[in-house]
């Protein structure tokens, strides 16, 4: 919430209904760390937790890299 917030992402409930769905498929194929695409945000998930690592804007992303992940799923 927290890294949301400080980066100014509109959150709100369709939003977090369609990462929650993106979680379960993600679990669903054994995923442990994805990386969630959506529209022009990107979110890091810890799949078992439910919980949202970071999050940030596409424009945001300085180098395109991203680690410790296992998955990734395209929205």
């Amino acid at each position: 919430e927290t890294r949301i917030k400080s980066r100014a992402i509109p959150w709100d409930t369709g939003i977090e209904k369609r990462i929650s769905s993106d979680i379960d498929a993600a679990e669903a194929k054994g995923a442990r760390e994805a990386l969630i695409l959506a529209d022009n945000i990107a979110v890091i998930a810890n799949v078992n937790s439910r919980t949202i690592i970071t999050a940030m804007y596409k424009s945001q992303m300085k180098e395109k890299i991203f680690t410790n992940i296992d998955s990734a799923v395209l929205v």
